[in-house]
């Protein structure tokens, strides 16, 4: 993996691992798998990959877990939450910038393949979930792990005249401390 898990969240064992694929009634790709069992989700550090059909670039915020428990980043939590939103199948295993999903795909024709859901392409409500919005970013999870690349400040491209002015809400600093503590909470 190019990319390290800075902070991997509490280790599960292989029977919470079975027990949810139990509940799912699936079994998991072995890379995924062992994944959960290596950091059970956790905050990746500055990172991007491309979205080949989409034509712009990602990055993978928080990998979700299994707390046992319900949080924003467990499985569980994600799977009950987008049930009408994403096609049978599909598991969601993270959270993509700006709203944005990465999955995986349990189905039998897209196996083991990594997605970015993009929500502003989702269907409208009352419409089924379907794979016009899903965007394959990876033939496996270790594939999809591999291929992804650092993102810091130093990685964003400026060219004199693309930034006119710049405004920042004055609450800005006490509204990400605000999101970080309700995140640990």
């Amino acid at each position: 993996m190019a990319i390290n898990i800075k902070k991997p969240d509490k280790r599960i064992d292989e029977a919470t691992l079975a027990t949810f694929e139990a509940e799912i009634g699936q079994t998991l790709p072995r890379d995924y798998r062992q994944f959960l069992l290596d950091t059970n989700g956790g905050r990746p550090e500055g990172n991007q990959f491309e979205v080949p059909d989409d034509n712009t670039d990602a990055g993978v915020d928080v990998f979700y877990g299994l707390f046992g428990a319900e949080k924003r980043r467990d499985l569980r939590y994600q799977i009950e939450l987008m049930r009408e939103r994403v096609p049978q199948g599909i598991l969601p295993i993270g959270d993509a910038c700006c709203g944005n999903m990465v999955c995986l795909s349990l189905r039998p024709d897209t196996a083991g393949k990594v997605f970015f859901w993009d929500h502003e392409l989702e269907a409208d409500d009352g419409e089924p979930a379907t794979f016009a919005n899903l965007f394959k970013v990876g033939d496996s999870f270790q594939q999809f792990l591999d291929g992804l690349k650092p993102f810091g400040p130093d990685n964003v491209e400026s060219k004199p005249g693309h930034v006119g002015r710049v405004w920042i809400h004055p609450d800005f600093d006490k509204l990400v401390k605000k999101a970080k503590e309700e995140e640990n909470g």
